[in-house]
């Protein structure tokens, strides 16, 4: 007796050019990834780029169940991730991860900023709240990824920054803002939907730096394996009994930023931790890499789930619904 066709979960991806940077790169190596876990899982996972035009025919030929979407940008542009979503909602097709309207809310940095301001929750200065005696640090508005970012983005020359921001908008387009660049610790919480309003927290894994002063995670230290930023940035699981006060603190502003920004699937918070220990809100990802060997498989790893069982969580209630695919 023939065996039935598994279901099919295609892995939708950024649509890459042909002279991939180190980071776009790596999105092609987590599209691979996922695809590997869900057959590992018993899912039939074709790759296919994000190409609106063909896409849909694609999907209806392969009578796709539902999508894993690794969209992180369109035409190089990552605020406009959030076409994806609102494609595949507009489709009628469920699919992994945030939706359309979460990812929509956390494209703009200083606005996402200035919403953790008004919930009450700690997030670095702008200078316009007070820039006498501090050091800030230069970032694109919308990129992810540190593009942009090297030891030349901190500073406490205003000047120098402003005229930093000119050369970063003339050469990765886009809008750059200052924040107050917080020395101390930098430490990741990735968050994991459990189906219910409460995510589960992973176990925390910290950003080591040894090397020279600023201590940031620039672009190097993530995509050029030859640099000394990458050398001297690390990551740890390792916490003494004395960081449990700070961690149940970062939980604690993890589940508060889930709620707050209704996220669901997956994300990651990364914070800064100041020299008496204060934690303040970096970023809120809510499409961090989930390669083999980024920080959020490291962190499920810590909590013993497998990368299979990362995937399932995240795809198994997209199966729970019958759909069918829009015609219109």
């Amino acid at each position: 007796m023939r065996q039935p066709d598994p279901i099919c979960i295609p892995v939708i991806y950024t649509d890459i050019g042909a002279n991939p940077t180190p980071d776009d790169a790596d999105t092609i190596l987590q599209a691979h990834f996922m695809a590997t876990c869900l057959k590992e899982l018993g899912y039939a996972a074709p790759l296919l780029p994000f190409r609106p035009a063909s896409l849909k025919r694609e999907l209806t030929a392969l009578k796709a169940a539902a999508i894993f979407n690794l969209v992180e940008a369109i035409g190089s542009e990552d605020e406009r991730a959030s076409e994806a979503p609102a494609l595949f909602e507009a489709w009628n097709i469920p699919y992994s991860g945030n939706s359309a309207l979460t990812l929509n809310s956390l494209i703009n940095k200083p606005t996402v900023k200035r919403r953790l301001s008004q919930y009450g929750m700690p997030t670095p200065a702008f200078p316009e709240d007070g820039a006498q005696g501090k050091q800030w640090i230069l970032k694109s508005e919308t990129f992810h990824c540190s593009r942009g970012i090297d030891h030349r983005n901190v500073s406490s020359d205003m000047d120098a920054l402003n005229a930093l921001a000119l050369e970063c908008a003339a050469k990765y387009s886009g809008a750059w803002f200052l924040e107050e660049y917080i020395p101390g610790r930098e430490i990741n919480m990735a968050l994991l939907d459990n189906g219910t309003t409460t995510p589960d927290v992973l176990p925390a894994s910290e950003i080591c730096f040894t090397g020279k002063e600023p201590h940031i995670v620039d672009y190097d230290s993530k995509w050029n394996e030859d640099s000394e930023s990458y050398a001297t940035t690390t990551a740890s699981m390792k916490f003494t009994a004395a960081d449990k006060p700070l961690l149940n603190q970062l939980q604690a502003l993890s589940r508060d930023c889930w709620q707050a920004f209704n996220l669901r699937g997956y994300a990651r918070i990364d914070f800064r931790i100041d020299t008496a220990g204060n934690p303040y809100i970096l970023e809120i990802n809510a499409n961090p890499c989930l390669s083999d060997d980024a920080g959020f498989m490291r962190a499920a790893r810590f909590a013993r789930l497998t990368p299979a069982d990362v995937v399932a969580r995240l795809v198994t209630p997209l199966l729970k619904a019958p759909h069918e695919i829009r015609s219109a």
